[in-house]
């Protein structure tokens, strides 16, 4: 039998057993899968909503990357232009040297970050700005900002992706 525990209504755990353990029983969290559901393929990430099981690829393994997975995830291109325009100018606008000055702090609090998590509003907010910001340096390098930051920001977690602390949580792949 496959037996999963729900957590803020996602799949969370899922076990084949030969019976429910008696410290299971009466936890509500836990659900002993029917046949049906048992084909249909319900795993870990999954939505439950009380009475369905929903695929949720998106969250499987959350919303939380590392710093280096967050940093792959914008191309070589991407963060050399970043590293080139955020280089203060003495003799540029004070909006301009401000502007520069964001990007270079947006930098430093990624380095300073032990994780990421892409749901965060400061990350979001701050890769935008970011986008922006190449974009208007280079149009070529960020032709759509927001398609570019749904692909950063909302492509599904990848278990290599991973804090090394949130792999055991969801076992080995």
């Amino acid at each position: 039998m496959q037996i999963v525990k729900i957590s803020n209504g996602l799949v969370g755990c899922k076990w084949n057993l030969d019976h429910l353990p008696d410290e299971m029983a009466g936890d509500t969290s836990v659900h002993v899968l029917t046949s049906d559901q048992e084909t249909q393929g319900v795993d870990v990430g999954w939505s439950f909503d009380g009475t369905n099981y929903t695929p949720n690829p998106i969250h499987l393994y959350g919303s939380e990357i590392t710093v280096l997975a967050y940093r792959t995830r914008w191309t070589i291109q991407e963060q050399a232009l970043l590293d080139f325009i955020s280089i203060d100018d003495p003799t540029a606008s004070m909006a301009v040297r401000l502007q520069k000055a964001t990007l270079r702090q947006i930098q430093v609090n990624l380095a300073c970050a032990t994780v990421v998590d892409l749901q965060d509003e400061r990350v979001r907010a701050g890769a935008v700005a970011v986008l922006q910001a190449l974009n208007a340096a280079s149009s070529s390098t960020v032709p759509d900002v927001n398609a570019r930051a749904a692909v950063i920001l909302d492509t599904p977690v990848a278990y290599s992706e991973l804090p090394d602390s949130k792999k055991p949580l969801y076992g080995q792949p």
